[in-house]
């Protein structure tokens, strides 16, 4: 009979720590889904963040080549009245090419736009694209004390990627260097390109001494950043990372002649 009690307790504390057991996973479901949420509306307000400073970027760049065609086309009317064909010809080129630049710009933000999710991996020439993606900055240039470098062309580096995953995982690693060393006097951003067997390297390198040991092993980690939080959400890296990977490629970071410096790894064709 004592035996059956004692048994009879035991199936009731049994049940009691099933119970619990099952509240707590209920619990933690619950839990993990608020906190995907929650990561999903950080992602989305940097986004928008990015956007919004895009958006403003690209109306002082646009607004420039175009202010610039109106005033060569009223040149080029008074040549065509005048009869001045040669200056005429001149001014038209310089007009082309103004209406050429807005072109690249405006592609370069339809480009950043995109997702890279449906992209297939294709073959382009790493140095055109460079080219394009320095017109489309060229306002980080013009409106900030850092002088961006970019690479001078010896040879044709052929890599296989997507465009929009380059061009987003770029843009993010300039701009971190841009919040980095902005304040420095003469800061730099310098952009280098090379070849290691069957892999192309792009290294942005920026006037920054290093991070500190204790964050470079969780610069990758989601929502990870030493930036206040109005400035930065700690998602850009780790997107970055995945993009690469996606192309079968890698990022890293190096301490490059003791300057800040990031490594993206790409396959070359």
């Amino acid at each position: 009979m004592e035996d059956k009690v004692k048994i009879s307790i035991l199936k009731r504390k049994i049940e009691i720590l099933e119970k619990m057991i099952e509240d707590n996973s209920r619990t933690i479901f619950h839990t993990n889904e608020v906190l995907q949420q929650q990561q999903a509306q950080i992602m989305f307000n940097a986004k928008l963040a990015s956007v919004g400073e895009m958006a403003s970027s690209i109306a002082h760049e646009i607004n420039n080549p175009i202010g610039i065609i109106d005033g060569q086309i009223r040149q080029l009317n008074f040549y065509i009245a005048e009869n001045h064909k040669l200056k005429a010809q001149e001014t038209l080129s310089k007009v082309q090419k103004n209406i050429l630049r807005v072109i690249k710009i405006v592609r370069g933000l339809r480009q950043l736009s995109k997702s890279s999710e449906t992209e297939s991996l294709e073959v382009f020439n790493l140095n055109l694209f460079l080219l394009d993606f320095k017109d489309f900055n060229y306002v980080k240039t013009i409106d900030s004390s850092v002088q961006i470098i970019y690479p001078e062309f010896t040879e044709d580096f052929l890599v296989k990627a997507k465009e929009t995953s380059l061009s987003q995982i770029l843009t993010n690693l300039i701009n971190n260097s841009l919040d980095a060393i902005s304040l420095q006097n003469s800061p730099w951003i310098n952009l280098h390109l090379s070849r290691n067997n069957e892999r192309i390297m792009l290294r942005v390198c920026d006037s920054g001494k290093g991070i500190d040991e204790s964050h470079v092993k969780l610069l990758f980690d989601p929502f990870f950043t030493t930036k206040n939080y109005s400035k930065g959400s700690g998602v850009g890296l780790n997107v970055s990372k995945k993009l690469s990977k996606d192309m079968g490629g890698d990022l890293r970071y190096e301490l490059y002649e003791g300057n800040t410096s990031f490594v993206l790894e790409l396959n070359a064709a």
